[in-house]
């Protein structure tokens, strides 16, 4: 014979914590929120930003300054779960996303001026003025000009990217995306 004990813990302050807004909302609601605030706040491009740190100038204007030394990172997690969303779903929307965050990626290992030397994140060098980029640290811009870009890869970078390929290529890509995937 098995016993088995529960015991239920109640606190008096339980009582009065209210739930987080939304928590309620069937997952796939919860799902289009977090998708519509990813890309209109830590979405460059198909390039998911680890952060967007927030400034305030001394007229009392903000601007946000892309934290893109994680995004290989970041982006190959994301492609991930969008991977597996469209896997399971067929959802165009996740494929879509999918092919615009895996070119971000092809970029990220070309953009250093070395085919297949991945750097730690890009943008965009028109967007210089909108993010107040500047080169500095690890930050330097691409031998070409066109996107600053972090160096000094980490492991998990690496790791990172390599998983969001590999979703990618088994659940997602058609024979170009392919293709462009396997090019040094």
């Amino acid at each position: 014979m098995t016993i088995i004990t529960v015991f239920i813990i109640s606190s008096p302050a339980s009582a009065e914590l209210t739930p987080l807004e939304g928590w309620d909302l069937p997952p796939a609601q919860k799902i289009a929120i977090f998708e519509k605030k990813l890309h209109e706040t830590n979405d460059i491009d198909g390039v998911i930003m680890s952060d967007m740190l927030i400034h305030t100038k001394s007229d009392g204007s903000t601007y946000a300054e892309p934290a893109f030394g994680d995004s290989g990172y970041w982006t190959g997690n994301y492609l991930v779960g969008e991977s597996l969303r469209y896997a399971i779903t067929k959802d165009p929307e996740a494929k879509a996303n999918c092919e615009r965050s895996a070119r971000a990626l092809i970029l990220m290992a070309h953009v250093a001026g070395k085919p297949g030397l991945l750097v730690r994140g890009y943008v965009d060098a028109s967007y210089a003025d909108r993010y107040m980029l500047a080169e500095g640290g690890f930050v330097k811009k691409s031998p070409d000009g066109k996107y600053f870009i972090s160096l000094d890869v980490s492991a998990d970078q690496l790791i990172g990217v390599m998983q969001g390929f590999h979703f990618v290529y088994r659940y997602v890509a058609d024979e170009k995306l392919k293709r462009k995937s396997r090019q040094p």
